[in-house]
């Protein structure tokens, strides 16, 4: 299995481009969350508080992304993970997730959390098995969103 690269943003607005159309096609057409795609779209990338980790292919395509918003001195809201359907299954999330907990380390904080949704089975999944734990849900229209959190 060929082993990618993990790269984080620092500023090229393509690369921003190519990141958050990966988001939007993912978050806000194939999981049925159009509401966001203003959100993402206009998100600053350029911020102090956001650490953006990225791949890409030998295209140079953005195929996996993931963002840790800190949020507190101490904590972070882990954002965007998002994988190419081509892609998953290959541990591209899992390693960008390593990354994430090495950034979080280096910046001395003590919690990631995150929210998903009911209809996002998979991605609960793997969140449990990388040792997080739900701590809170609430009905979200027709789905539960569920708030999950791990110790860095």
């Amino acid at each position: 299995m060929k082993k990618y690269v993990i790269r984080k943003y620092e500023g090229n607005k393509k690369i921003e481009y190519k990141i958050k159309d990966l988001i939007v096609n993912i978050l806000s057409v194939e999981q049925g969350h159009e509401e966001w795609r203003n959100t993402y779209l206009t998100e600053d990338y350029d911020r102090d508080n956001l650490v953006v980790l990225y791949i890409q292919d030998d295209n140079d395509d953005v195929i996996a992304t993931m963002s840790l918003d800190i949020e507190k001195q101490d904590s972070g809201k882990l954002r965007s993970v998002c994988c190419h359907p081509e892609y998953r299954g290959l541990g591209l999330s899992g390693d960008l997730l390593e990354g994430i907990f090495e950034v979080a380390k280096e910046m001395n904080l003590k919690k990631i959390t995150l929210d998903t949704y009911s209809n996002m089975q998979r991605a609960i999944a793997f969140y449990h098995k990388h040792g997080f734990e739900t701590i809170d849900e609430a009905p979200y229209g027709d789905e539960t969103k569920y708030m999950l959190e791990t110790a860095v």
